[in-house]
Parts: structure tokens; C-alpha cells; sequence
């Protein structure tokens, strides 16, 4: 496919979620049969909902400095170890660990979404405050919790001084912090942005949230079925080095893929999840700003929220644009292996669609994600 100058290329990935740590083994036949989540052992679930979560195994969080892991918390411990992993793979990192020189660091941004922002540094000094006082709250606190946190330190960590945005948007979030990012050099704001997410809700207080909402399975999370009763959560992060393809063509890169086009937009409904019209035209828009015509379609990453009304309407909003070519387009998800990652998991999902036209079984691939404030996205991905 050809490319201009202000294309979007993604041309690194970084990976640290359950199950997986690399781009390869973002697709379903890595993991098979297998289910990541397991039943939860960091604190006490009686009385709650549901008692099984997918985590991230704390060797993961291992080249995060020690001094440093004290400061931040594990969601964007999640989000530093991603981000590393991503500029290795797009080849940003220097044999001395330092960015590359071919990095313009007043061009190069930093655009993160989550949802709940960091609950294991506030709950331990909130703890700490009830036990002994104002000395047992953590002096990073401040900036430890902030849904921030994951922008700041990541351009800290790595010089960038370019346009930086925080998203929030429930279990949006992901996809719009990547298509805010392509927005963004597409309109000539920046040349390099590293965007994505991050989630890290299994503590005692963010998972109370998690099961009064009603959202997750206290069973199984089967999304698609008659007997769907929500997802399974989980934690970690998902994130892409995106450049302009002249800034990717001047240093040499190899893209992965091509971001072709993205749409946002909101669902009026008191129940956004059970409208279909958002999801059609969000999925027609960012079709028609990538070029691309539905027919050549050929890979649907799915939202799936794992209730009947909210999957049905979800399909029943894509068909109505993918028309005649709805039965034959492959429709994916890749959460019910991984866990659902809330303000990750479009990322997880925009993942596994890059992995699939890496592998060739996709040439064009349109990724759909929702968020319970009645966020609706569409992204649409091709090959390079």
C-alpha cells in the first residue's frame, strides 16, 4: 500500500499482559485453550462478585529500578516496562540504553489511557494514615496516583518534551490514546508519539469498584454466548511507537502496520452499550478517513463486553456497515484469554490486529472499542 509523508506508522510494539510479552504472542493460537485468570490471592474476596482476576507476574516489573518502583505505582510500572519494550522493537534504544539520536525529543510525545489511575500506592498510605498517621502516607503519593502518572514518567524516563495527553474513557481509553496519537502527527503536532495503556485494578478498593459496577462474570467471561454474564479483569499494558511515515522513511524503519484511519464519537443512550448507531458510525467514519472500503475488511477486533445486549448490539452496529461481506470477516477477541484490561483492553485488542497483519491473515483490519460513558471508537489498521 502506498504511503505520504503524514501516514501513521506503527512501527514498534511493546507488550507486558497476562499470558504474553511480546507482539508474537498476541494472537490467539499462542495462547489456545488457555485462560489467564486465576483466582485472586493479593487480598480477601469474600463478599465480592467475583474472586478470579488475569495478573502479570511481578518478574515482569524486574528492569523497572528499584528506587524508581518505590515512587510509582504498578500501573505505570506496567506502562515503563511496556514503553521500554516498544522503542526496543521499533530499534529507539541505543546499545547504551539511551534513546536513539534519530528521536527529535521536542517532536516525540506521550499519549497513555486508563481508568482507574493508580490504587496500590493510594490505598497502602491511606492505610498507613489510619494506623499511624499523616507520617505513613507515601511522599509520591501526589504524583503516584494521578492517571497522569504514566505520561509523566515515561517522558521523564525518556526526554520527551513533544505534545502529551492523558486519556480517560473507561474501557475506551486505549483506543482513544492511540487515535489521538495518530490525530496528532497526521495534523503535523508531532513526528513520533508513544501511545498506549495501561491497568492495574486488582487491589482491595479499584476491585470493589470493578464488581459493584455489575460488569464483571462471576463466572466465565464468554462474550458472544447465550450465557455471557460480563468479562473477566485483569492488568497490564499495551503500547505503540507511532511515526509520521517521512520521520519512519528517514531513519530506516520497518513498519508493522499503518494506523489508516480513526473515529470517536458518543453514545447518547442511557445505555450506550446497548446502541448500535454510535458503533455504525464510528466504524463507517474511520473507514472512510482511511480509504478504505468495507469489502476489504477482513479482521473485526471486537469490544466484547460479555453481556448479550451489549454484544448483540455490537454486532448488529458492525454489520450494518460490513453489509454482504459481515459473514466473511473474521471477528476476534483476544480478552477472554488475556482478561479483559478495562482502560487497556482496546489496546490489547489493537495489538493483536497488528500481530495478524504481521502474519499476513489480515490486510485490513478495523478494531472497535466502547466505554460505559458512551465513548465509541473505530480504528482501522493495514498493512504497510
Amino acid at each position: 500500500m502506498s504511503t505520504d509523508n503524514r501516514d501513521v506508522l506503527i512501527t514498534g510494539v511493546g507488550v507486558v499482559v497476562p499470558g504474553a510479552r511480546d507482539l508474537s504472542e498476541l494472537s490467539p493460537d499462542h495462547f489456545r485453550d488457555r485462560v489467564m485468570a486465576r483466582p485472586i490471592d493479593r487480598f480477601d474476596t469474600t463478599g465480592h462478585t467475583s474472586s478470579t482476576a488475569a495478573v502479570v507476574d511481578d518478574a515482569e516489573l524486574a528492569s523497572v529500578p528499584r528506587r524508581l518502583r518505590k515512587r510509582v505505582d504498578r500501573f505505570c510500572a506496567l506502562s515503563l516496562v511496556a514503553v521500554d519494550r516498544a522503542l526496543g522493537a521499533a530499534g529507539l534504544v541505543s546499545n547504551d540504553g539511551t534513546l536513539s539520536s534519530a528521536v527529535d525529543r521536542d517532536r516525540a510525545g506521550v499519549i497513555f489511557g486508563n481508568m482507574f489511575g493508580g490504587w496500590e500506592m493510594t490505598e497502602d498510605s491511606l492505610r498507613r494514615l489510619c494506623q499511624v498517621g499523616y507520617t505513613g502516607v507515601s511522599p509520591y503519593i501526589a504524583a503516584g496516583w494521578f492517571p497522569t502518572a504514566s505520561q509523566g514518567q515515561v517522558s521523564i524516563r525518556w526526554g520527551l518534551r513533544g505534545f502529551s495527553k492523558t486519556v480517560v474513557a473507561d474501557t475506551a481509553s486505549g483506543a482513544t490514546a492511540v487515535g489521538t496519537a495518530a490525530d496528532a502527527i497526521r495534523s503535523g503536532r508531532a513526528d513520533l508519539v508513544i501511545a498506549g495503556a495501561a491497568e492495574a485494578p486488582v487491589t482491595p478498593y479499584t476491585w470493589t469498584f470493578c464488581t459493584t459496577t455489575g460488569r464483571l462474570s462471576p463466572t466465565t467471561y464468554r462474550p458472544f454466548t447465550a450465557s455471557a454474564d460480563g468479562f473477566t479483569a485483569g492488568e497490564g499494558s499495551v503500547v505503540f511507537v507511532l511515526e509520521s511515515a517521512a520521520n519512519a522513511q528517514a531513519r530506516g524503519a520497518t513498519p508493522l502496520a499503518k494506523f489508516g484511519g480513526f473515529a470517536s464519537t458518543h453514545a447518547h443512550s442511557k445505555a450506550p452499550f446497548a446502541e448500535p448507531a454510535a458503533t455504525t458510525w464510528s466504524a463507517f467514519t474511520a473507514l472512510q478517513r482511511a480509504g478504505v472500503h468495507a469489502g476489504e475488511v477482513d479482521y473485526v477486533g471486537l469490544d466484547a463486553q460479555g453481556q448479550t445486549g451489549a454484544d448483540q448490539a455490537e454486532l448488529h452496529g458492525l454489520d450494518t456497515i460490513l453489509g454482504s461481506n459481515s459473514d466473511a470477516v473474521g471477528r476476534h477477541t483476544i480478552k477472554p484469554h488475556t482478561g479483559h484490561l478495562l482502560g487497556a483492553a482496546a489496546a490489547v485488542e489493537l495489538g493483536a490486529a497488528v500481530h495478524a497483519i504481521q502474519r499476513g491473515a489480515s490486510q485490513t483490519a478495523l478494531v472497535h472499542a466502547r466505554g460505559a460513558e458512551g465513548t465509541v471508537t473505530s480504528s482501522v489498521l493495514t498493512a504497510a
